[in-house]
C-alpha cells in the first residue's frame, strides 16, 4: 500500500488554506470583471420579462447578503436538531 505509515504527520505540501496558483489566478481574473457584471445584473433587473428581472435580482442579493440558509425539517415540519460527536482515537 502506498502512502505514508499510519499516525505519522503530514510533511510538504500547501498549508491548510492556501490556494493552490490556478485558483489564485482565476479568481483574480474573475473579479477584474465583478463591477461590469455587476453593472448587467442591475440592467437585467429593469428588463421587462419578469423571469429576468427575478434571476438578475436574486444574483445580487446572493452576492450581497450570502444565500438564504435553508432549514431542515421532518415531515411534520418542525425543525429537526442535530448533534455530533467526534471520536478521536488516544495518541500512543
Amino acid at each position: 500500500m502506498a502512502g505514508r505509515p499510519k499516525r505519522t504527520p503530514k510533511t510538504g505540501g500547501r498549508q491548510k488554506g492556501t490556494p493552490n496558483k490556478t485558483t489564485a489566478e482565476i479568481r483574480k481574473a474573475a473579479q477584474a470583471h465583478g463591477p461590469a457584471a455587476l453593472k448587467k445584473l442591475v440592467a437585467l433587473s429593469k428588463s421587462k420579462d419578469e423571469k429576468v428581472v427575478l434571476a438578475a435580482c436574486n444574483a445580487i442579493l446572493d452576492r450581497a447578503y450570502g444565500r438564504p440558509v435553508q432549514a431542515i425539517s421532518d415531515p411534520d415540519g418542525e425543525k429537526v436538531a442535530f448533534s455530533f460527536t467526534m471520536i478521536v482515537a488516544p495518541e500512543e
